[in-house]
């Protein structure tokens, strides 16, 4: 319930609604929020916070536990979850919410440093083909590196196979393409030809 709720309010809020029905999914959300919840809806809680940008506090306690959910390592961040919101496991998972996350940081602008390490892990996690294990995680990990890119932090680098990745440095025809997308995460099927991800709309 907290997720959708939250997926909902942050969807509602980026078209410009002025009903009040994001305000009531905002007051749910502030009373149900809490460590418990995973990685990925606390991702989701967080982006909401950041573009709702009304309530100083409610966003500062949704970033606060985005944050206290992350694992850092040298300079790497990134937040595991057991399944996203299009099914994904595994790095696909992390390398996702990672990038969802990422962009909620960047967004609110107080954690520059947990944001580049966010970055990083993702550069780290990019494959040969120039894309990531899924179309969902490629999404993400594009929309995390352009806003990275549009907030003057575009030159990313990290590693691919051992060996350095190099600047990534995405532009907005790359993310106009989503047939190209899907081309990159090796579609949507696995082994087999079965369905692999549903894409979010």
């Amino acid at each position: 319930m907290l997720r959708i709720t939250a997926y909902l309010a942050w969807s509602l809020e980026n078209t410009g609604y002025q009903g009040p029905a994001v305000e009531r999914a905002r007051q749910f959300i502030e009373s149900h929020m809490s460590a418990k919840a995973d990685t990925y809806t606390l991702a989701v809680l967080a982006n909401f916070a950041a573009d709702y940008a009304k309530d100083r506090d409610f966003t500062r306690q949704a970033m606060q536990l985005l944050l206290e959910a992350r694992t850092e390592k040298d300079e790497q961040a990134w937040w595991s979850s057991d399944e996203t919101g299009v099914y994904a496991t595994g790095t696909s998972a992390s390398v996702e919410t990672t990038g969802l996350a990422a962009q909620a940081l960047l967004k609110w602008g107080n954690a520059s440093g947990t944001a580049r390490k966010a970055m990083t892990y993702i550069a780290a996690k990019k494959d040969a083909s120039g894309a990531w294990s899924t179309t969902q995680a490629t999404i993400m990990a594009l929309r995390a590196l352009l806003l990275a890119s549009e907030k003057g932090a575009a030159d990313v680098r990290g590693t691919r196979g051992g060996e350095p990745a190099g600047a990534l440095q995405p532009g907005p025809a790359r993310l106009a393409r989503p047939q190209a997308l899907r081309q990159h995460a090796g579609g949507d099927r696995g082994a087999g030809g079965a369905d692999r991800r549903r894409e979010l709309p």
